[in-house]
This record gives structure tokens, C-alpha cells and sequence, in this order.
């Protein structure tokens, strides 16, 4: 991989301890962003949604918070915002404190409360794998991956699905 002088970037590898405790070999970034980019994104985000006020999630959530809330609209409900979303106990606990509140966040790692809005979220790995005929079972569960490669050249989308389903293929969500 090739070094970019002076860069920060946005998606960054290594070994890394996420917000919520959680390990993970890649982060996002969001001190990356510049003010710009941070008013783009309050823009899209006051285009969504209507609110009275806007509550940041320290550290991350506090930039955003702050370009929102030019676009605070009175008989509205209060509106929480983040920048990334790992397992939404940040979110949940400030919620505490406004009830009828909605959320938005920038980035969503891992599933997002239903009052919450992701602008970007991180899609669930599926893939297809196939049944054993007798036993229902797929034929060799750790090549899930393998599986979900074929059925990718397959481009079992749409018509393709059913022809699948009346093969034997059955939709599974793979591991982290």
C-alpha cells in the first residue's frame, strides 16, 4: 500500500480499540473530515429530517452538532447525531435524556436503533451457500465464503434468486 504524505484518511487498517470496546482491524476516521465536508453533511441531513435542537455525541458527534444547528426548526423533536455508530449505546444512553428524540448518524459499523438514521451504513455480508439434498445442511459450512464468491459470478439477483432457491441455494449472512 502506497503512503500519502501529510493524508489522513478516512478508512484506516491496523489493530485498532473502536469507541465501544470492540477490537477491529479497520476504523473510520472521522477527525479526517474537514468543516466542509462536515456542513455537506449537515446539509443532506437537515434535508431528511425536521428538528428543534441538536445533541452531539462527544467527541465524534460535536462537529456535526454544531453545523446542524443552523437548520433548527421550533415544534420539532430534539435530534441526536454521531459520527460513527459501533453498537449504538452512545446514542441509546443520550436518548435517555430526550425521549421523544430521533437520531442521525454519519456512519453506522453495526445495526442502528430504529429511531436512529444512518447516512452511510456498513451492509451485512451474505452469501449464498448450498444445501445438502438429504440433510439440509450446507454441504461445508466454513466455505460460506467460497459459496458467496460463486454465487456472485452467478449474479443471482432478481429471476436469477429463484432459479437459485429451486437448486438448492439458500441466502446466509457470513462472519465478521
Amino acid at each position: 500500500m502506497e503512503a500519502d504524505e501529510g493524508c489522513v484518511h478516512i478508512f484506516q487498517q491496523g489493530d485498532f480499540t473502536l469507541h465501544s470496546g470492540g477490537k477491529s482491524f479497520w476504523k473510520i476516521n472521522c477527525d479526517a473530515l474537514s468543516n466542509g465536508d462536515w456542513a455537506t453533511l449537515a446539509k443532506v441531513i437537515s434535508k431528511r429530517c425536521h428538528f428543534s435542537g441538536v445533541v452531539g455525541i462527544p467527541s465524534g458527534g460535536l462537529k456535526l452538532a454544531g453545523q446542524l444547528q443552523k437548520y433548527c426548526q421550533a415544534g420539532y423533536p430534539v435530534l441526536i447525531v454521531d459520527d460513527v455508530l459501533t453498537t449504538g449505546n452512545s446514542m441509546e444512553e443520550a436518548r435517555k435524556y430526550y425521549p421523544d428524540a430521533i437520531g442521525f448518524v454519519v456512519f453506522a459499523r453495526g445495526k442502528c436503533p430504529d429511531w436512529v438514521t444512518p447516512l452511510f451504513a456498513l451492509a451485512k455480508e451474505v452469501g449464498w451457500v448450498r444445501l445438502a439434498e438429504d440433510q439440509n445442511l450446507p454441504h461445508n459450512p466454513f466455505d460460506a465464503r467460497k459459496n458467496y464468491e460463486e454465487s456472485e459470478r452467478r449474479n443471482a439477483y432478481n429471476e436469477g434468486q429463484q432459479d437459485m432457491l429451486k437448486e438448492g441455494w439458500r441466502k446466509v449472512e457470513l462472519g465478521k
